[in-house]
C-alpha cells in the first residue's frame, strides 16, 4: 500500500506527505491514507496551472451591458 501511494504522490510532487508515516500506527497510518486518496491532485494541478488564465465569467462581465433603465410611475 505504501508503494502505491508513494508512486501516486511522486506524480504529483507531494511524496513529502508520507514523511512521518513510519511514526504513525495502524489506525492513523490508514487514516492519512484515506486522507491523501481523497484528495483530487490531478484537479489540483490543473487549477494551478490555469491560475492566471482570465476566468470565464470575467470574459462574460467585460461584455456586459447595462440593463435598461425603467422609469416607474411615482404616487
Amino acid at each position: 500500500m505504501k508503494h502505491k501511494l508513494f508512486d501516486h504522490l511522486k506524480t504529483f510532487g507531494q511524496e513529502h506527505l508520507l514523511t512521518f508515516r513510519d511514526v504513525l500506527d495502524d489506525s492513523e497510518r490508514e487514516a492519512l491514507s484515506v486522507q491523501i486518496e481523497g484528495i483530487d491532485f490531478a484537479q489540483i494541478a490543473e487549477l494551478y496551472e490555469r491560475r492566471n488564465e482570465p476566468a470565464e465569467l470575467l470574459t462574460h462581465i467585460n461584455r456586459a451591458c447595462d440593463p435598461p433603465a425603467y422609469c416607474f410611475e411615482s404616487r
